[in-house]
């Protein structure tokens, strides 16, 4: 598996929770337009995936009260893999296979007491997943 890597929180800086939708275009443009500190979150992917079908995925957040987890591939045709909500109390840790067409960031979007949390890693890509 790939290096840890440190999540940042997205928000605005008049203290208003943001609306954020899961499409990658608004992501990019919610972090261009947001002030981010580190936050305790990792994604766990390798750096290089050999065969882009089946890329192994493993995303851990340590910040009290994450009640969703949703996981994007910049530019699979489809961003969203998935989202995953969590009742009080539960472990959110999510492990998945993804498909990966091309080399791209996994953006994976976190939330926690009303903010959100973003962390990324690139994937780079050998044999494309997609069709490839």
């Amino acid at each position: 598996m790939g290096e840890q890597l440190h999540w940042q929180v997205i928000g605005h800086d008049d203290g208003q929770r943001p609306e954020v939708d899961v499409g990658a275009h608004v992501v990019r443009k919610t972090l261009e337009l947001a002030r981010c500190r580190a936050e305790r979150r990792t994604i766990e992917a390798p750096e290089i995936a050999e065969n882009g079908a089946v890329v192994p995925i493993e995303i851990t957040s340590n910040v009290p009260g994450t009640t969703s987890i949703a996981v994007l591939i910049d530019k699979n045709p489809f961003p969203l893999v998935g989202k995953f909500d969590f009742m009080e109390g539960a472990l959110p840790f999510v492990k998945l296979h993804a498909k990966v067409g091309e080399t791209s960031d996994v953006r994976v979007i976190a939330e926690a007491g009303g903010r959100h949390y973003v962390a990324t890693q690139e994937i780079k890509v050998t044999i494309g997943g997609c069709g490839g």
